[in-house]
């Protein structure tokens, strides 16, 4: 889903344009954090979508307007909102 750079592959990049360990280690913590960043980011997003989902559904459900879809919008919207909202924690919180 997401394209992450491994820490193999920041390992031979670095020994190969850097001379210290030092520097390799910095530098490898800065792109590490750049990529959690990115990814909590992400996860955010990916929470406040479903967290709109289920409002937008429990909206529907209590004006009672969909009629015939009703089903639809209170079981379907909800468990696609809650499933939004579970992996957005899950990219979040993951280390």
């Amino acid at each position: 889903m997401f394209n992450f750079i491994s820490t193999n592959q920041i390992n031979m990049e670095q020994r190969d344009s850097f001379e210290g360990t030092e520097m390799v280690a910095q530098e490898q913590n800065s792109l590490a954090k750049t990529g959690l960043d990115k990814k909590q980011r992400i996860g955010i997003g990916v929470t406040a979508m479903g967290s709109l989902i289920c409002f937008v559904s429990c909206i529907l459900t209590m004006l009672d307007t969909t009629g015939e879809y009703h089903g639809l919008v209170l079981y379907g919207f909800t468990s696609i909102g809650v499933t939004a909202i579970v992996a957005g924690f899950y990219l979040i919180f993951e280390p």
